[in-house]
């Protein structure tokens, strides 16, 4: 600021005066004029020890700011665009192969039987999609991949996909050991696993420098990973063999020695059992002993005996107290219905006959005697019939006391084999429990050894990764973007540092913020050429 004129003395005596020069840092409020100023005790105390004003955000103090140190904030920006396009331009360009495979919860079912790795339900299903990423990121399908494609054989092979060789040194086995940690640790770093939202799709993608490359790295990992899924089904069905076989075995040993006992027991207590099981024994597994055949048979020969004595002894009841010739046997007889034909026509012969001659006639002697010989045979007829009856039904009393008595006898047997066939049933209950296990195992283990050889797999590459033809890596637009951010921020944070150590007065509000006191005024700067003279003479001019 340029010194004040001399006609301005006065102006500071009068201010000496008022004991403004005296006490230049008194606390004084400025009205918004900034033309007149009051001075109190009051006023100076609350200038002094007032309550502050509630921090605001002021834009223009940012805007002036920016202004004040907008070539340092420009110099920043723009260097940060050129350090970024240079940085660009120098990184190896990188490209990205993306395979696309399709993993279903489920595989398609080529047989009807159950598989022996655990089927997933719906609730399982983002835990299932969520292991198979993992699986896709696992050290052991790296490795596979590395063994595969043969990427740690050699020194030259590591250098070939992009991976700097270790160094020499040491024996052999440690030198394969340090490729495949190395080409490992490449591979899992510059693998990606990218599911398709929404969708059983999954991309798995690898960066490398040689696009022919990146492709077969990750063919490398869709094509291992589909294998090593059907391994892992194949190791479970071998161990299901193995084991199911085992249990075979072992069954069928208790099979074997279930059957000998049941046999020596059996013979030891002269059970013989016959036919298939019945339908009483059947939870059992026992069949029918002959002796309860026998008695079977026999009871029910017995109660048709039984129905055919009750039958005929009613047929002879009924004989015995009817009429000879109103019984319905002698009435059916054919016989004795020709007989009483031949009766009826010889009698009206010797009725007609009768109006001519005497009773002593030989004609009618010889009719008469005729119709007493139909007669005597109808009658010697029905006897016989009657005797038969009878003879019917004492024959059918007599099959049935025999046969009573022999079901009786039978009896007993039966109970007294029912009573030996306790430890007999039990037996042979294990034995028959013994073989279904068997058979339940031998249908088991084959069905594990079709559904083994079957190679149904739920993953399937829907695309194979191609070369890429233009790198995904370095992204200039990107890197520019970021790199604009960056130099401005660093700009504005060398704004803010610089104007925090600026201690420099070069406004009236630095007066008041740094050295903590008013602003009484402000003398102008005149424009070159012009005087003070001419200044206070112009009623317009500021000065």
């Amino acid at each position: 600021m340029r010194p004040l004129p001399q006609h301005c003395d006065g102006l500071i005596e009068m201010l000496g005066d008022n004991n403004f020069a005296d006490e230049p840092r008194s606390p004084l409020r400025a009205r918004s004029s900034g033309t007149d100023w009051a001075a109190g005790e009051g006023d100076q105390q609350g200038w002094v020890s007032g309550s502050e004003p509630e921090p605001s955000i002021d834009l223009a103090a940012y805007w002036r700011l920016a202004l004040k140190y907008r070539f340092l904030i420009i110099g920043c920006f723009l260097g940060a665009l050129v350090v970024g396009a240079t940085l660009s331009l120098l990184m190896t360009p990188i490209f990205t192969a993306q395979a696309t495979l399709q993993i279903d919860r489920e595989a398609a079912r080529v047989l009807d039987t159950e598989d022996v790795v655990p089927r997933e339900n719906m609730m399982q299903g983002e835990e299932f999609f969520q292991t198979q990423y993992g699986l896709l990121r696992s050290r052991s399908l790296a490795e596979r991949v590395i063994e595969s494609l043969g990427l740690a054989s050699s020194n030259e092979a590591l250098e070939a996909v992009g991976i700097e060789a270790p160094e020499a040194g040491g024996t052999a086995a440690f030198q394969a050991s340090q490729r495949r940690a190395a080409a490992l640790k490449a591979v899992q770093n510059n693998l990606s696993v990218s599911p398709v939202r929404g969708s059983r799709l999954v991309a798995v993608g690898y960066d490398n420098p040689d696009p022919v490359v990146a492709a077969r790295i990750a063919n490398g990992f869709a094509e291992n990973f589909i294998q090593s899924n059907l391994d892992r089904k194949f190791e479970s069905s071998s161990y299901a063999r193995e084991f199911l076989e085992e249990r075979i075995v072992q069954t069928k040993e208790r099979l074997e020695s279930a059957e000998r006992q049941l046999v020596a027991y059996a013979a030891n207590q002269q059970i013989i059992n016959v036919g298939e099981p019945s339908e009483g024994a059947a939870s059992g597994g026992a069949t029918e002993s002959l002796t309860s055949n026998n008695l079977v048979a026999l009871n029910s020969a017995l109660a048709r005996t039984r129905a055919e004595r009750v039958a005929a002894e009613e047929r002879w009841r009924s004989a015995s107290t009817s009429d000879l010739m109103t019984l319905p046997e002698v009435l059916q007889n054919p016989t004795i219905q020709r007989l009483t034909e031949q009766r009826a026509v010889l009698d009206a012969e010797y009725q007609q006959k009768l109006s001519l001659y005497q009773p002593d006639y030989p004609e009618m002697v010889r009719l008469k005697a005729r119709i007493e010989e139909a007669d005597a045979q109808i009658q010697t007829i029905a006897g016989n019939i009657r005797s038969s009856i009878r003879s019917q039904y004492e024959i059918a009393a007599r099959q049935e006391r025999s046969l009573q008595s022999q079901v009786t006898g039978l009896t007993g047997e039966v109970l007294d084999l029912r009573d030996r066939s306790i430890q007999y049933n039990i037996l042979q209950r294990e034995l028959d429990t013994t073989r279904t296990l068997y058979e339940g195992l031998l249908q088991r283990y084959k069905e594990v050894g079709v559904t083994g050889g079957v190679t149904a797999n739920n993953i399937s590459i829907v695309d194979l990764a191609t070369p890429p033809r233009e790198p995904s890596k370095p992204s200039l637009m990107l890197n520019m973007a970021l790199a604009a951010l960056l130099g401005l921020g660093l700009g504005v944070l060398a704004a803010l540092v610089l104007e925090a150590l600026d201690e420099t007065v070069a406004t009236p509000d630095d007066v008041e913020k740094k050295l903590l006191v008013p602003v009484l005024g402000v003398v102008p700067l005149l424009d070159k050429g012009e005087t003070t003279a001419d200044a206070l003479a112009d009623i317009r001019s500021g000065f």
